[in-house]
């Protein structure tokens, strides 16, 4: 080999690990980004199962809240018929 080829060959070489070396970098990142991701949707899944034991618990409230106002109903009513 010539020196012209062999100074061609070390430049593609080096080329060729600066892009490996750059790959690397990005799926380093990538990787960190994914993780984080994986964090938030695990935040966001606990944040969403909370809010849906607020909303049961709400509706729950609301129910019982109806059957009071029917039991004061009725007992308003017989209170009257009993002329108090």
């Amino acid at each position: 080999m010539k020196a012209e080829e062999l100074t061609l060959l070390s430049e593609k070489v080096q080329q060729a690990v600066r892009k490996i070396n750059s790959l690397r970098e990005e799926k380093l990142k990538l990787s960190k980004l994914a993780e984080k991701q994986r964090e938030d949707l695990n935040f966001f899944q606990k944040e969403s199962r909370q809010a849906q034991k607020v909303l049961t618990q709400n509706q729950r409230l609301e129910n019982e809240r109806a059957k009071l106002r029917e039991r004061i109903k009725l007992l308003l009513e017989k209170l009257e018929k009993a002329g108090i």
